[in-house]
This record gives structure tokens, C-alpha cells and sequence, in this order.
């Protein structure tokens, strides 16, 4: 799975600096990554890669606009994301906070400091452990945990061993979501995707889940869960 990360700076010597530490990182690593580069909040506004990133740098000092207010645009657009800010001042690091800010960097970025919030991030959002942003911070499932998502008008509902969370999907992230998510998560319907290692019986177009739920799979996905089934279960 590979990290998709936006930088906006306005500094070509600063992004540059930034771009190599994490390129440094995902070559140590062996984790690819996906780099997007701004100048200005135009460029990212008019460019709708960013929506599918889970880690964003911002510049606080961007021309013609401040980076708070463009972390709040992005916030009130898409919520699944990190925001880490960059700044030359320390009096500006306290504002971060009303955006849920993750960190914030003193400029020039230092590589340790950086590496740690790259790790945090593909940890969180590609590692063991399914992240969404709620009202009050972060929800942390494990994927282990999850018997399905499922879209139900604008809301995306995550149903785990032991609870039914819900949250309102501003943007087309349910379409996306799968590609957040590890390879035993497969999409059985248009509006499910299904832990693989938590089907118990396929029937005809029936799933029944480990805890006695039953799941549509549609025609369209057949094929792909039986296969998923037979392989994973068949010794």
C-alpha cells in the first residue's frame, strides 16, 4: 500500500528539504509513497489529489492566504487526513489546535522529527489499525476487529466485534475507502465491504459472518469473494 502525502510550501528550498527526507524515509523503509507538490493554496485547492491523502504539510505563511484557514477549507471538504504544519515562528504552533492539527514543524524540518510523524501516519492509516477522524479526534479499530463497512445514504458505518460506529462521509470516501484498507477486505456489494477473515459461510448470494450476520453479495462481486473464500479457506 503505498502513503500519499501533499506538500504546500511555498520555499522551493524548504519543500525540496522536505521531499528528500521523505523519500529518504520510503527508500529505508521499503513503504512507497505518493508525493503531491503546492506552491500555494490555489494550486491545491484546484487539484483534487489532495482529497486522497492521508498526511498533508502545510505552510502556515502561504502567500495571500494563512495556512490555518486553508487547513480549515480542507477540514470542512474531507476529514480522513493528518495535517502537520510548517512554520518559521513558534508563537503560530498553538492555532494548529483548532483544525486537530498532529504536529507542527519549526522550519528548517528537522529529519528525525519528520520521520517519526511518517511513521506514525503509515502506521495509523495503512498499518494494523483503521483510523477516522470523529468530532472530538481519532477513532483507532483494529482491522482484526471489523466485520464490514457499509454505505447507507451519507453516512459510512463500521460494524466491529463489539460496536456499530457511524460517521457522515463528506466526500465519495466510501468509493475510495477500499484502498485504504489491508488485501483481505474485499467490496461484496455497492454499498459493503467485507473482512474476508470473518466469513463463515458462503451461500448462493448469502455471506454469514463469524457472528451469525448475514451480508448480500451482489453479482457483480461474486466471483471475487468465492475466490477470496475458497483460497483463504481451503487447505
Amino acid at each position: 500500500m503505498r502513503l500519499s502525502i501533499s506538500i504546500v510550501e511555498d520555499s522551493i528550498s524548504d519543500s525540496n528539504h522536505l521531499q528528500q527526507i521523505i523519500n529518504s524515509w520510503s527508500n529505508a523503509s521499503d513503504h512507497s509513497v505518493e508525493l503531491f507538490i503546492y506552491q500555494s493554496a490555489e494550486q491545491l485547492l484546484n487539484d483534487n489529489h489532495w482529497k486522497s491523502c492521508e498526511l498533508i504539510f502545510l505552510d502556515i505563511d502561504l502567500p495571500h492566504t494563512n495556512g490555518i484557514e486553508l487547513a480549515n477549507q480542507l477540514r470542512s471538504q474531507a476529514s480522513d487526513f493528518y495535517i502537520v504544519f510548517l512554520t518559521s515562528f513558534r508563537e503560530y504552533v498553538f492555532d494548529g489546535y483548532s483544525v486537530s492539527a498532529l504536529d507542527y514543524i519549526i522550519k528548517p524540518a528537522n529529519s528525525a522529527k519528520i520521520i517519526q510523524i511518517l511513521n506514525k501516519t503509515f502506521n495509523d492509516f495503512l498499518g494494523a489499525h483503521y483510523i477516522q477522524r470523529i468530532s472530538d479526534g481519532y477513532l483507532q479499530i483494529p482491522f482484526s476487529k471489523i466485520y464490514y463497512f457499509s454505505s447507507q445514504g451519507h453516512n459510512i458505518n463500521i460494524i466491529t466485534t463489539n460496536h456499530c460506529y457511524s460517521y457522515l462521509s463528506k466526500t465519495s470516501s466510501f468509493h475510495n475507502l477500499i484502498d485504504r484498507l489491508p488485501g483481505n477486505f474485499l467490496r461484496c456489494h455497492r454499498t459493503i465491504i467485507v473482512n474476508i477473515d470473518h466469513i463463515l459461510q458462503l451461500t448462493g448470494y448469502e455471506i454469514t459472518l463469524s457472528n451469525q450476520e448475514k451480508i448480500p453479495v451482489s453479482r457483480s462481486y461474486i466471483q471475487s469473494i468465492r475466490s477470496a473464500f475458497m483460497d483463504r479457506f481451503t487447505f
